[in-house]
C-alpha cells in the first residue's frame, strides 16, 4: 500500500492493478513484463480467492 497514492481513490481493483504496472514500468527500464494478483480477502470464504490477475508486457 506504501506505492499507492494517498489522495486518490479506487474504484476498481483493476485501476489498482493497472496503477501498479505503470508504477513498476516507469521505476525500472529493465522490468520486461509485469503479473499482479490482487485477492479480496475481506470477502472471501472457505478458502475461495475472489479477485483479478492482470498481466502487461512492455511494448
Amino acid at each position: 500500500t506504501e506505492g499507492l497514492p494517498k489522495d486518490v481513490h479506487f474504484v476498481l481493483i483493476e485501476s489498482v492493478a493497472d496503477h501498479i504496472i505503470d508504477t513498476l514500468f516507469l521505476q525500472d527500464e529493465k522490468v520486461e513484463e509485469v503479473e499482479v494478483k490482487i485477492v479480496k480477502l475481506a470477502i472471501a470464504e472457505d478458502g475461495e480467492e475472489i479477485g483479478i490477475t492482470m498481466r502487461r508486457a512492455r511494448k
